[in-house]
């Protein structure tokens, strides 16, 4: 049985996992924080969050993304272009 991994902040080991598996992974590594699966095409607000993890999937349900703590979204051009003040 592996033990969870306080200071672990991505799963590179995941991409192209299917997202159940890898959502459990990582609730296991990091039961701290909130895993949110997202399918294609997602809207998502570029914020970070320290106690979340962002799966992004692909339409076959595999991880497309290395998931991360934190940010782990797609923002759109406009925001990339004109991050929020908070950001700062």
């Amino acid at each position: 049985m592996s033990v969870p991994i306080p200071g672990k902040s991505s799963w590179p080991e995941l991409l192209g996992v299917n997202a159940t598996l890898a959502a459990t992974a990582i609730a296991h590594d990091r039961p701290d924080v909130a895993v949110e699966v997202l399918p294609p095409g997602s809207q998502v607000v570029p914020d970070f969050n320290p106690k979340r993890v962002r799966v992004f999937v692909d339409n076959n349900n595999l991880v497309s993304q290395v998931p991360v703590i934190g940010y782990g979204s797609r923002p759109l051009a406009s925001q990339a272009l004109h991050p929020p003040s908070s950001w700062f």
